[in-house]
């Protein structure tokens, strides 16, 4: 909702478009495409990459390595 997502990404930091009741589209930036993955992980809740396909990429490759690391056991 249009309230998480303000409690999330505060506007000084996105902009932010109600796309229904339940979801909201937030325009975010940053420096490179993977510090950007490390943002949206740490926010820690459900969401989807529209674009760039850069950050939707980074944000695949930290999630994969999650998984990998503990799947192993061993941290990177």
């Amino acid at each position: 909702s249009m309230d998480q997502a303000l409690r999330l990404i505060p506007s000084t930091v996105g902009t932010h478009h109600p796309e229904g009741p339940d979801a909201t589209i937030v325009d975010i930036g940053g420096p490179d495409a993977d510090g950007l993955a490390r943002y949206l992980l740490s926010l820690a809740t459900p969401l989807r990459v529209l674009s760039p396909e850069a950050v939707r990429q980074a944000l695949l490759r930290r999630t994969q390595e999650l998984i990998e690391d503990n799947a192993n056991g061993q941290p990177r």
